[in-house]
């Protein structure tokens, strides 16, 4: 079921740090409900991509859009807009999965679900009352896909969402991740992994918005 129509843009999206092109020019449509991947060696530029996308990094160049039932999301709500996963992605060791998703629950108003029923969602409703620090990698990898729902994100943002996870956790975020496509939702995934990738409807390859150095002379 569709619930939504939306549409992310970039438009000749650059970034440079110092003296180092990162990318440029990159210009992508990514349509509602498509799953895409975003590929590269370690290093190229996917996360710092996927970061612009989600305005959490202003791009040296261009401009993204975020295009909702035919309304641009205002700039300052881009972050707002996503849910955000990534492996440096933060959550509270001394706090139980439920209190973090709760403490990230109190910066939003349209949070449709509570904890608990954000927590059954990811496959961790039975450890909801404990610690975050007493959390296997992989569970930890599930309890930020879960703060990452918290806001009822119009698309989704993974960074390596694979990463850590058995087979019962890389079922769970797959379920999750097809549940957004279906409702109309886009989701990028950060990756260099051949499998995943080929999961997705589209592969974008950073090392194509590489700057590509002429000679001289020859």
């Amino acid at each position: 079921m569709i619930d939504s129509q939306v549409n992310i843009v970039l438009d000749a999206i650059g970034k440079r740090f110092r003296n180092r092109v990162l990318f440029e020019d990159v210009n992508l449509n990514i349509v509602s409900g498509e799953r895409v991947a975003i590929t590269g060696s370690n290093g190229s530029g996917k996360s710092t991509l996927l970061k612009i996308i989600g305005g959490l990094l202003r791009p040296t160049a261009g401009a993204v859009s975020i295009h909702v039932d035919g309304t641009i999301v205002d700039p300052e709500q881009h972050s707002l807009a996503f849910g955000y996963v990534a492996p440096a992605s933060n959550v509270y060791s001394g706090l139980s999965g439920r209190e973090n998703i709760e403490f990230i629950q109190s910066f939003y108003s349209r949070s449709n679900a509570t904890a608990d029923e954000i927590l059954e969602r990811v496959g961790l409703g039975d450890a909801g009352d404990r610690a975050v620090g007493e959390y296997s990698s992989g569970m930890i990898q599930r309890v930020k896909l879960a703060c990452a729902m918290v806001g009822n994100p119009d698309a989704l943002l993974l960074d390596e969402p694979f990463s850590n996870l058995d087979s019962q956790g890389v079922d769970v975020v797959e379920g999750i991740i097809e549940e957004f496509v279906a409702s109309g939702k886009p989701v990028m995934i950060a990756t260099n992994v051949g499998d995943e990738a080929a999961r997705c409807d589209r592969r974008v390859d950073i090392e194509d918005y590489k700057r590509v150095p002429v000679s001289k002379g020859g």
